[in-house]
């Protein structure tokens, strides 16, 4: 994971195998929030722990991570919780804590129910640090062109 300041100056250089478990974790997610017709690869093992909640094992080539992902009773993805996603300021210390994205407030986007809010968190101990929250406010399909983009 390379950070760049305005573009151009490198002050984050993180690499390495936690490095490597922390992407894969957040592919991972990626696949559960905005792509879940992803999830029925092979390359996915599910474990039922309540009627609300699963744990799953997610491969990516040599790496191999899991997750706890929590559902409501309408099935809705409430949560996603993961100990395998380590933290990097500075690119050479990493701290291994519980990570998670929280979904709420799902709404109707052009005949597809999404959550509208999210956050993620990594749970320090003593306090958690919440470093981004998000708001869904539109979702457009199959887009041509993008505004402010020439082609």
């Amino acid at each position: 994971m390379v950070v760049n300041l305005a573009g151009m100056i490198k002050v984050v250089d993180a690499k390495g195998p936690e490095m490597n478990l922390a992407e894969t974790v957040t592919i991972f997610n990626d696949m559960c929030l905005v792509a879940p017709a992803t999830l029925i690869s092979k390359t996915i093992e599910w474990k039922r722990l309540d009627d609300f909640t699963v744990k799953a094992r997610f491969t990516n080539g040599n790496i191999s991570i899991t997750a706890t992902l929590f559902f409501n009773e309408e099935g809705e993805l409430t949560n996603f919780i993961s100990y395998d996603r380590f933290e990097c300021a500075d690119g050479k210390t990493y701290f291994n804590y519980p990570w998670s994205t929280p979904l709420s407030d799902y709404k109707d986007f052009n005949g597809i129910r999404l959550a509208s809010k999210s956050s993620v968190i990594y749970h320090r101990p003593g306090k958690d640090f919440v470093y981004g929250r998000f708001s869904l406010k539109n979702v457009e399909y199959n887009r041509k062109s993008f505004p402010g983009k020439k082609r």
